[in-house]
């Protein structure tokens, strides 16, 4: 194969792997305590699908359990990308 083929290959991927992640300074870094994480969390905001409003997830949550057990109050259930489709929400515990 041609050269420049395999260039524009590994342009290619050199431009893919060095994507802006906006959200990237909210991560953890270290692996933290049950006891640090334990609680419920209310969300304010959803960063998967950029067109739910806000009565979709409306009294969205998670609360963690120190057994290492959880329960998902209205989640919102979709299904696709950009184009997806609201399933309702959903409520589920598990471990």
């Amino acid at each position: 194969m041609k050269p420049a083929f395999y260039f524009a290959i590994f342009i290619s991927t050199l431009l893919s792997g060095c994507q802006y992640d906006p959200f990237a300074g909210d991560l953890t870094t270290h692996h933290p305590k049950t006891a640090d994480i334990t609680g419920t969390y209310v969300f304010e905001k959803q960063t998967v699908v950029p067109n739910l409003n806000t009565e979709q997830i409306n009294n969205s949550a998670i609360t963690l359990y120190g057994d290492s057990t959880f329960k998902l109050n209205n989640i919102p259930n979709v299904i696709g990308g950009p184009e997806f489709e609201f399933k309702g929400n959903t409520s589920a515990t598990g471990k």
